[in-house]
This record gives structure tokens, sequence and C-alpha cells, in this order.
């Protein structure tokens, strides 16, 4: 397994082995901090860790695609303010160009291959966002909605006085 290899491809596009393995690696740390730091080989193999973390980055790149082939190309200037209010590159609360080229250098990282990080979710994000504006909903189906999510039901309480005459 070297440098170049591919764990799988979607659609032709290649999710190589290092992404993989750092989605893998994330992943094992998520469960050994639900788990009480600790996580056995069986309880990877039985919660099927490796398969969960395949499908989830081909899912992603089936997201990218289909967003970017519906037109959602982010812009330049899009990428640009993402990179700017990413807390790694701000000093006293501030975007700072020396800060991000040195963050950048110590993860041999360049501009264009950060930019292409972000490419495609910010792609992703646009898509999944228009969704939403296109969607149109009524009001009376939002607060049927909020109530469902609460559990909260609507009722009238009627009170029949005990001296009441009966209904025939």
């Amino acid at each position: 397994r070297h440098e170049g290899s591919v764990a799988g491809t979607v659609n032709g596009e290649p999710i190589s082995i290092a992404d993989f393995n750092k989605a893998y690696e994330r992943k094992l740390e998520f469960l050994k901090g639900m788990m009480g730091g600790k996580i056995s080989d069986e309880q990877i193999k039985m919660f099927r860790v490796r398969e969960g973390v395949f499908q989830e980055l081909a899912q992603q790149k089936l997201m990218a695609q289909a967003a970017l082939s519906s037109g959602r190309e982010p812009s330049d200037e899009a990428i640009r303010q993402e990179i700017e209010k990413m807390s790694y590159f701000k000093k006293d609360g501030h975007f700072d160009p020396a800060k991000y080229r040195a963050t950048l250098q110590a993860n041999t990282y360049s501009p264009s291959s950060l930019a292409q990080l972000i490419h495609a979710p910010l792609a992703v994000h646009a898509w999944t966002e228009s969704f939403g504006n296109e969607v149109r909903v009524s009001d009376a189906e939002v607060k049927d909605g909020f109530l469902l999510a609460k559990n909260i039901r609507s009722f009238k309480i009627v009170s029949i006085p005990a001296s009441a005459p009966a209904a025939i």
C-alpha cells in the first residue's frame, strides 16, 4: 500500500488510502472517546467500522459529484471567505496571512491544495441549502412539525358543573 493506493472509487473518482486512513483514525478516536478510551479489535469488527468509514467517504463523494454537476461551483471568493473564517489562521480574532502561510507550510499544504479541500464541501453546502430554498412549507405545516417534534398537543378542557341538567 503505497502513497498513491486507492481504497475504492465512486463513479471513477478515487478515495485514496491516505484519506481512508485519516477518516478511519478519526472514527476510532471518536469511538474510544465514547467507550472510555478503549476499543477492541472485536468491537471494531462487530461495529463494522471500516465498512462504515468507507460508506461515509463514498457518500461524501457522491454528494460532491451531484452538487458540482448541478452547477453549484463555489467561487474563488467564497473559498477565500471560508479560509478566512478558520480559527487555525486567526490571531487576536482576525485572519493573519503570516499564520496562514506558516500553518500551511507546517502541515505540508499549499494554498491550492487547501482550496481544493474546501471546494467540494462548499459545493455540497450550497446544493443542500438550495433544497430548502426550493421547498415551500405553509405556516400550518411548520406549526404541525414543531408540535410533533416537541410532542406537544393542543386540547381544550370543558368543565361541566355537577349541578348542570343532563342532556336528553
